[in-house]
């Protein structure tokens, strides 16, 4: 009897990930019957949710992310101002669960206006949705390393320049020395974390690399060598205890010689000698308004 093995390659594709796209609602979205607010958004206004989870006043969106909100039996507001009557509301998304979130919280103030004496009708959407934007610092070092945050085209952000990145999409950073190819080094962020305080040891935290092994819960980090240093990028989130505070990035630094083989991930092995201070660690800033 002749038996026949058939062995089959398994081939590992890594895909890109592209940020979320994030379309803004606007005014045309909204149009106001004699007692209801009608509105009509798309799931590209709200990534990462369903219609469901978002409510205008206290009624759910549809599956289409509409919804021809009654003033009554939604809980609208009602008023004057001047020869305006107005009623309103505020389209909100649910409390974030868990310790980050990549979904930006929604929080829309929605209203509709009416001349008490030409019947005119208009209709305003005011966003107040979160950004995060980053503003840099720099601490000494032995040998001269940084942290560099890039922006869309590649190029570093200056230090107390803003970089507008929004939560969930991609945050790219370097590490890198302007004398690290003359000096015959080769630099590493041995560990990076983030924290919404300045102040590394801050228990809240999230960590991306630790002792060079990239988080397993976190899929979305990313980190390899680039020339004498490396790149690394991860999507922007927010810490669902405060959706508002200030976010700093940490990164444990460390130079070595390429003979010695740093930078590995070896969780259970004796950590190699480094020539930096094992104990630098350089910090960036980002502002979440």
């Amino acid at each position: 009897m002749k038996i026949f093995v058939c062995l089959s390659a398994l081939v590992a594709v890594a895909f890109a990930r592209l940020p979320v796209a994030h379309v803004a609602v606007d005014a045309t979205q909204v149009s106001c019957s004699a007692t209801s607010i009608v509105f009509s958004g798309s799931a590209d206004n709200f990534p990462r949710y369903s219609g469901a989870e978002l409510k205008l006043g206290s009624c759910a969106l549809g599956d289409d992310f509409g919804v021809d909100a009654d003033v009554n039996a939604c809980g609208l507001l009602r008023g004057t101002d001047g020869d305006l009557v107005t009623i309103s509301t505020t389209l909100l998304s649910p409390p974030p669960k868990g310790l980050i979130t990549r979904r930006k919280p929604v929080k829309l103030t929605v209203s509709c206006a009416y001349n008490r004496k030409t019947q005119d009708v208009t209709a305003a959407v005011q966003p107040i949705l979160g950004e995060i934007v980053g503003d840099l610092s720099q601490t000494g070092a032995t040998v001269d390393v940084s942290l560099n945050l890039l922006d869309d085209s590649g190029n570093v952000v200056a230090t107390g320049d803003s970089h507008a990145v929004s939560v969930g999409e991609i945050v790219n950073a370097e590490v890198t020395g302007p004398h690290l190819s003359a000096l015959g080094l080769n630099a590493f962020a041995t560990d990076c974390w983030v924290t919404s305080k300045n102040d590394a040891a801050d228990p809240l935290r999230w960590d991306l690399i630790t002792g060079n092994c990239p988080n397993p819960e976190d899929p979305t980090f990313s980190i390899a060598a680039d020339g004498a240093g490396q790149k690394m990028n991860f999507e922007v989130f927010s810490f669902t205890s405060d959706v508002t505070s200030t976010l700093f990035l940490h990164c444990k630094i460390e130079t070595c010689l390429p003979a010695l083989g740093c930078g590995k991930c070896a969780s259970s092995s004796r950590r190699r000698r480094s020539i930096t201070d094992p104990g630098l660690v350089v910090t960036r800033e980002i502002e979440v308004y």
